[in-house]
């Protein structure tokens, strides 16, 4: 079961930061010997499934156990083409969050 849509990460104003070959050599090596340093990179992610969801009001916590893809793509500057040069399966994760509810309003 599909829970979510592809999300990428297109707003590097927001952040102060755009997503390269340079800044993610660490996390796949080599990809910057490949294609080139400072190449600018898109990531998408879709959570694949989520289950167990468990919550505790004392704590303020939330933990679930999912599946996530992730998906890299270089931005191709003289084609303008993407193109994927990484697909992770990330399985069986488990996330917990202090989730803070006042008024109605959630932060995590």
């Amino acid at each position: 079961m599909t829970v979510g849509m592809w999300i990428w990460y297109d707003e590097p104003h927001k952040y102060n930061f755009t997503m390269t070959t340079s800044s993610l050599n660490v996390l796949l090596p080599g990809i910057e010997n490949a294609y080139g340093p400072n190449v600018p990179i898109d990531i998408y992610w879709q959570i694949l499934n989520m289950r167990n969801f468990k919550s505790s009001e004392a704590e303020q916590e939330l933990y679930v156990n999912g599946d996530l893809e992730v998906k890299f793509y270089i931005n191709d500057t003289v084609t303008g083409q993407q193109m994927m040069v990484a697909d992770i399966k990330c399985l069986d994760i488990d996330a917990n969050f202090t989730l803070l509810i006042q008024h109605l309003n959630m932060s995590a």
